[in-house]
């Protein structure tokens, strides 16, 4: 997962890049992200509604996440998120 704001000198740098997905938790709007996210590398499509507090920032905030597999010729290839507040 990178941030889109990565470039900023006002952010931490990296603070995101190479955040595993599957494996964030501490909080229930995380802990079922991750899921849906595992679920979407097993070729199901999935959606999160709800309260997100950031791992990183620790802001909690009201999140829509769409998650879907990527097919290739030998099966799932990977995962698409995408998500707004």
């Amino acid at each position: 997962m990178q941030r889109r704001d990565a470039g900023d000198p006002r952010r931490q740098q990296g603070s995101v890049i190479g955040l595993n997905m599957l494996t964030v938790g501490g909080d229930p709007g995380r802990e079922r992200i991750a899921r849906l996210v595992g679920q979407a590398l097993q070729g199901k499509p999935g959606r999160y509604e709800g309260r997100y507090t950031s791992q990183t920032g620790q802001k909690t905030s009201y999140l829509v996440v769409l998650l879907t597999p990527i097919h290739g010729p030998s099966g799932v290839t990977g995962g698409l998120g995408s998500s707004r507040t």
